[in-house]
């Protein structure tokens, strides 16, 4: 697999989070730390101060991250385009 690939797909999916956000979260300071996508029951929010892609539940408890070097974001890729 081709980092490349990875980082190309990572950065289009943070770009797409930041873009199309509609939530954020703020340390105690106020500072926005966090953009993202609230879903019916999950949140997918986009680390501006680490660069991760986090997905949280509805208690807001991470479900899952994403670096730019996390290659399953091209095998979910592949497997969406392929159930489509």
């Amino acid at each position: 697999m081709n980092k490349f690939e990875v980082k190309k797909l990572f950065w289009k999916l943070a770009d797409g989070i930041v873009a199309c956000g509609d939530t954020v979260t703020q340390n105690k300071a106020g500072v926005v730390v966090e953009r993202g996508i609230a879903l019916s029951d999950y949140y997918v929010m986009f680390g501006l101060d680490d660069g991760v892609i986090r997905i949280y539940n509805s208690e807001y408890l991470p479900i899952a991250a994403y670096t730019e070097e996390s290659e399953e974001l091209v095998v979910l890729k592949e497997l969406f385009e392929d159930l489509e």
